[in-house]
This record gives C-alpha cells, sequence and structure tokens, in this order.
C-alpha cells in the first residue's frame, strides 16, 4: 500500500513538461505554489478571524444566541476553519497540479466557494443575518 501510495504521488507531482520532481515528488515550483494558496487561504481565514472575534466575547452576540445542546465550543471555530482552509490550499494545489491555469471552470468554482467561505463569517457575525447566512450556506 505504502509504494502504491509513494509511486502514485510521484507520478502526480511530474510536470507535463516532464521536468524532474526531486525525491520527496515535489519540485521547488510545486512548493512555492502550493505555499501561495496556503497564504492566500490561511491568509484570509486570520484576516476574517480577527474581524469576527469580537462576536466571541463572554456576552456577545454570539454568546446570547439560543444554540443546541450539541452546539460546539468557541474555541473549536479557529481550528475548524484553520484545517479547512487547509483543504481548500490542498485543493488548489491539485487543482493546479492537474491543469495549472489552463481551464477556467476549476478556477471559477474555486474561488467561488473561497468567496462564499470568506464572506460567511461576515454575514452571520458582523450582519447577524442568520436567514441569509444559511442560504449562503447551502450555497456551499
Amino acid at each position: 500500500q505504502h509504494y502504491f501510495i509513494q509511486s502514485n504521488l510521484r507520478r502526480f507531482s511530474m510536470s507535463k513538461e516532464g521536468s524532474k520532481a526531486d525525491e520527496r515528488g515535489c519540485s521547488k515550483k510545486d512548493l512555492l505554489v502550493f505555499l501561495g494558496f496556503l497564504l492566500l487561504t490561511e491568509g484570509g481565514g486570520i484576516l476574517i478571524g480577527f474581524l469576527t472575534a469580537s462576536q466571541f466575547t463572554p456576552g456577545g452576540w454570539y454568546d446570547s444566541l439560543t444554540k443546541p445542546s450539541w452546539n460546539p465550543p468557541n474555541w473549536i471555530f479557529g481550528p475548524m476553519w484553520t484545517t479547512l482552509y487547509l483543504f481548500m490550499a490542498i485543493s488548489a494545489f491539485l487543482i493546479w497540479k492537474k491543469v495549472k491555469f489552463s481551464q477556467c471552470l476549476p478556477w471559477t468554482l474555486f474561488f467561488i466557494q473561497l468567496a462564499l467561505n470568506f464572506a460567511w463569517p461576515f454575514i452571520f457575525f458582523i450582519a447577524h443575518e442568520l436567514a441569509f447566512a444559511f442560504l449562503e450556506c447551502s450555497l456551499l
């Protein structure tokens, strides 16, 4: 199983131009592109986190909402969004590895979902538009 995964990662990491990837199956260009996507997604998430953090203060708007018993604790939002944005960066990188920027549809869909994910905290936590936040989340 390990050999299968490693050989497929190595095969997948080869660019169309035939440039060789290093022993880990990742070229320097691949690493820079991934870091760019990571900076885009996580950087946006960090900015949004700073702009919405005031909503999590004790006695604040979010704290005053009636929530179900299975509602996650406030501290989980940071790790959850960080993980979500990491997966978005990985998704963008995989799209880039497959088609670079030669196809419009995958990138259009990626950036639409990214914009929706970036917009949701503002709709919910800043504008307090619960119905619109639910509708927007449904689009995701």
